[in-house]
């Protein structure tokens, strides 16, 4: 698993967070399936998956907090924010 990918699961396995799986836009269909599935850190699939084609693979996990407010995040070309 890439350094950076492992690192964030890591930090939130230590801090209680789960995963989210962020599957970058230009994502082979096996990466495209788990976008936006959450996971226990210590049940994430390891980046890239066995089943990725597009090497090098930009997928990533997301640590999300279930104590915090939802997270905004820009959508498209438009720029507008949206809630998740």
């Amino acid at each position: 698993m890439d350094p950076n990918v492992q690192r964030t699961v890591n930090n939130a396995n230590k801090s209680g967070a789960k995963v989210e799986f962020y599957a970058s836009p230009d994502a082979c269909l096996a990466c495209r399936a788990l976008l936006g599935k959450v996971f226990d850190p210590v049940d994430a699939p390891i980046i890239p998956l066995l089943e990725c084609q597009s090497p090098p693979c930009r997928c990533d996990y997301v640590p999300v907090y279930p104590d915090r407010r939802p997270r905004f995040y820009l959508r498209g070309a438009t720029g507008r924010c949206a809630r998740r």
